[in-house]
């Protein structure tokens, strides 16, 4: 719409709360965007470095169920999974040792971290 027709300046509109509702993620769907616009991306920059990143399926399943009861959608995906992640590359770089690899798992329904 051309709202400076109506004398709005666009500076003005972008000022305005927008509301947009939207239908939400299903879990499938969040675990799929967890795994391929988070997970791979950390393994990947990860290699540069030698250290191995893997994570267990239960993982995504537990971030994508704690994304949809907050109702954060995909945004809340990378701040949950960083949580468990920051510690543990701070701990493997470190390290200094070749081929670490850190594992991300889930006992008693939390998220864990192993170096090896």
């Amino acid at each position: 719409a051309n709202f400076e027709a109506y004398g709005i300046m666009p500076e003005l509109i972008g000022r305005f709360a927008r509301v947009i509702p939207f239908n939400p993620l299903s879990e499938e769907t969040l675990k799929e965007i967890l795994h391929k616009n988070v997970i791979v991306r950390y393994t990947n920059e990860l290699k540069l470095d030698n250290i191995n990143l893997t994570v267990d399926d239960a993982v995504y399943g537990c971030i994508a169920k704690k994304c949809l009861k907050k109702e954060t959608g995909a945004r809340g995906l990378k701040s949950y999974i960083m949580e468990f992640l920051e510690d543990a590359c701070f701990k493997a770089y470190s390290e200094k040792t070749e081929n670490i690899t850190i594992n991300l798992f889930v006992e008693d329904d939390e998220i864990k971290t192993i170096i090896k």
